[in-house]
């Protein structure tokens, strides 16, 4: 992908007109491991995604979730 493309799309991400394809085109641009240098500080913009979508919750994540959703429903402030 040549780097006036990128630039138009960086462009385009930051006016909020990004297609989600758009989007895709980027993360899979940044995360390439040769990057320019002026282009170099977007990396981790478009690469968290990435690395959060491996991340995994904690033990007992779902029972807390569930704790804050009943003392919501109750009314009451939720369990810490």
């Amino acid at each position: 992908m040549e780097q006036e493309e990128i630039i138009a799309l960086l462009e385009k991400y930051w006016r909020a007109e990004t297609t989600l394809e758009e989007e895709g085109k980027l993360s899979r641009y940044f995360s390439q491991p040769d990057l320019s240098a002026d282009l170099e500080p977007f990396k981790a913009l478009f690469t968290w995604r990435k690395e959060e979508a491996q991340a995994i919750p904690g033990e007992g994540f779902d029972r807390r979730i569930l704790q804050r959703v009943e003392a919501l429903e109750q009314g009451g402030a939720a369990g810490r």
